[in-house]
């Protein structure tokens, strides 16, 4: 029995409604249903956001202003190396002068009172043959360090909030897509059922096969972009610490930037990479440290000084009678312990060595990465161009047979390839998208420094959103 055109346009209709849809760049609301909890927060909101708690990167700040605290201690600490001590007895009472008393020899049977001491004595230091200027430079090295390593938890921070970001744009866009579309294709394929049922000759076995086909494919890829969807969500949430993230209901966009050779990064990379800079202020503590073994051969000279004072009433023949004495000379402390000093210069000899070898390490390392990352990218643009042009050929395709198929001209096999071919594509260009920003974010990550301005990541809507 042949099909009449009602029945034939109600399936089409719903094909065409799947595809034409998406293709015509409505802006999506939560496909999770009703409105998400928590106002609207954009990429520049959940950054500044993640920045504003991050537990690792108040940890790092706590770093840094412990090494400020021992830069203070290195500068001020040697000139206030002072002890004070104090002392109450009780001592045997002796009158007279110093040599000459009346008292009784034994001590035992004299009255006793009390004594009282205190002294204050220490050093400042002069000539150290450079410890306190080594101590000071490891100690600069390691603020430097520390400033480094808060630069390198806040770019990985802006990394980790920019991949889910990214991730949950391309989540919500497939959803949207393949929520709209996986009903009207099992409706179709009801219908599909229903006309081999009649016995339709213009419907193949196949036909229906190729068509569950379809939707069995549509319904996996829903369950693959649903678990990303939350994952990703669920990163947001814990990086701003959030309960519940809404995005913007715009389509995902590529971000713009125009590319450079790899040389160029690379050069960029080993300038500003944070790891490097650390690795660097490593090498400069550990030369410091190999100056001050160097200067334990030396002696240090100081001003030594002595302030005592005690109070003894009644015990006026006691030697030290005079209250208050107070003293000063210049005097040389010296370390004898040369088979220790050289002991300790060898190893820190060696231990600069190491850190330099790790330095090279490092650079290699990074210059890796930063190839790695550029390749993705350059991958990412590739595909996104050719997915461009395969998305609008595919769609071409679908609206062409899904005409020829209405009027009688193409059958049900050529109109489920023109499906599935747009599926296919247009889910490879939203994949590509994503990946160009995610290997974007991770090339800038590897270069250590801003590729794109914050305004430039953070495209609003009206900044052109939607399918390139």
């Amino acid at each position: 029995m042949r099909p009449t055109l009602d029945s034939r346009s109600l399936w089409v209709a719903a094909l065409m409604l799947l595809m034409v849809s998406h293709a015509a760049q409505k802006t999506w609301a939560d496909p999770r249903g009703g409105p998400a909890e928590g106002s609207v927060m954009d990429l520049e909101s959940l950054s500044l956001e993640a920045e504003r708690r991050s537990a690792n990167l108040q940890a790092a700040r706590h770093t840094r202003m412990a090494a400020e605290a021992q830069l203070d201690e290195a500068r001020l600490s040697p000139f206030f190396q002072f002890q004070a001590e104090g002392g109450l007895a009780v001592i045997p009472d002796a009158t007279g002068v110093p040599g000459y008393t009346r008292d009784s020899p034994n001590q035992l049977t004299r009255g006793f009172g009390p004594a009282i001491q205190g002294r204050v004595k220490g050093a400042i230091p002069v000539w150290t043959f450079g410890k306190l200027s080594a101590a000071r430079e490891a100690a600069g090295h390691g603020v430097k360090g520390a400033e480094h390593n808060l630069e390198r938890v806040r770019q990985q921070l802006l990394f980790d909030v920019r991949r889910a970001y990214f991730g949950l744009q391309l989540a919500l866009d497939a959803e949207q897509m393949l929520s709209e579309g996986l009903p009207k294709l099992e409706k179709a394929q009801t219908k599909l059922k229903q006309r081999l049922a009649d016995g339709d000759a213009e419907v193949e076995p196949a036909d229906g096969y190729r068509l569950a086909t379809t939707v069995a494919e549509v319904a996996a890829r829903s369950s693959e972009v649903r678990r990303l969807e939350r994952s990703t969500r669920l990163a947001l949430s814990i990086l701003a610490g959030k309960s519940r993230v809404r995005v913007p209901d715009c389509p995902s966009k590529a971000r713009a930037h125009t590319p450079k050779s790899l040389s160029w990064y690379q050069t960029h990379a080993r300038n500003n990479r944070p790891e490097l800079g650390m690795l660097r202020a490593g090498i400069g503590a550990r030369k410091a440290d190999l100056a001050a073994k160097r200067a334990k051969y030396f002696p240090d000279l100081a001003i030594g000084l002595d302030l005592q004072s005690q109070y003894i009433p009644g015990r006026t023949a006691w030697a030290h009678y005079d209250p208050y004495f107070v003293g000063g000379a210049l005097i040389a402390r010296w370390e004898l312990d040369f088979v220790g000093h050289s002991s300790r210069e060898r190893r820190a000899e060696h231990q600069l060595l190491e850190a330099e070898a790790q330095q090279e390490l490092a650079r290699q390392g990074i210059l890796l990465d930063v190839g790695e990352k550029y390749e993705r990218l350059t991958d990412a643009d590739r595909r996104l161009s050719a997915w461009k042009d395969g998305h609008m050929s595919a769609r071409r395709w679908f609206v062409s047979a899904a005409q020829g198929h209405q009027v009688g001209t193409t059958t049900t096999r050529e109109l489920i390839d023109g499906v599935s071919a747009y599926f296919k594509a247009r889910f490879a260009h939203l994949q590509a998208v994503h990946d160009h920003n995610a290997a974007l974010a991770a090339l800038e990550l590897a270069v250590g420094a801003p590729l794109l301005t914050r305004d430039e990541w953070n495209l609003r809507c009206d900044d052109g959103f939607g399918a390139e």
